[in-house]
């Protein structure tokens, strides 16, 4: 509780940190929550990772392992904030490595299999139909489609004028973009 407000309050994005407040909650509480913070050793930590490698996601399959390293990843910034705060002399996962995760290739669309999906979206959804022609165009993030307003586009000059982005987490429009650039398109 202290790293949320103290830390992840201060320094993280809100979505950030509601990000690492549901981590916190759903992985690392469930598994060290009982765990008193100066008898926590490397052990408790390499059991983290094992019980979330084998653990379920809410679509049923295992946990990935990218999630279970991002997960490890904030339990150390957690502990690296312990000590910096003398609660702890070191943190116990300091040297526990992160689990090897295989790079998944990016499979594109061909001109012809994007054009095929729009003619079959025009006949059963022609406003989805119009969304996924704007993506395939500009190559729009998902948020920043969602987040997509009419004062953002000039007709005239062809141009779209991405400053917002939609967060899931949220559930709200925010006004920037991921990476808080305004960008034309």
């Amino acid at each position: 509780q202290r790293w949320l407000t103290d830390y992840a309050g201060l320094r993280k994005e809100r979505t950030s940190h509601r990000v690492d407040l549901v981590a916190i909650r759903d992985y690392i509480t469930p598994i060290l929550g009982a765990v008193p913070l100066r008898t926590l050793r490397k052990s408790h930590v390499l059991d983290l990772q094992a019980r979330l490698k084998s653990r379920l996601s809410r679509y049923k399959r295992p946990l990935s392992a990218k999630t279970v390293n991002n997960t490890l990843t904030l339990l150390k910034t957690m502990l690296v904030s312990a000590v910096d705060w003398d609660l702890i002399p070191a943190s116990p996962a300091a040297s526990v490595r992160q689990l090897p995760v295989t790079k998944k290739a990016f499979a594109f669309w061909t001109a012809e299999e994007r054009d095929r999906f729009l003619r079959f979206t025009e006949h059963r959804d022609p406003a989805f139909a119009e969304l996924v022609a704007v993506a395939a165009h500009t190559g729009l993030r998902k948020g920043e489609l969602k987040a997509l307003r009419r004062h953002q586009l000039d007709l005239d000059s062809r141009q779209i004028r991405v400053d917002a982005t939609w967060c899931e987490h949220l559930r709200e429009r925010l006004e920037r973009t991921k990476n808080h650039e305004v960008a034309y398109v």
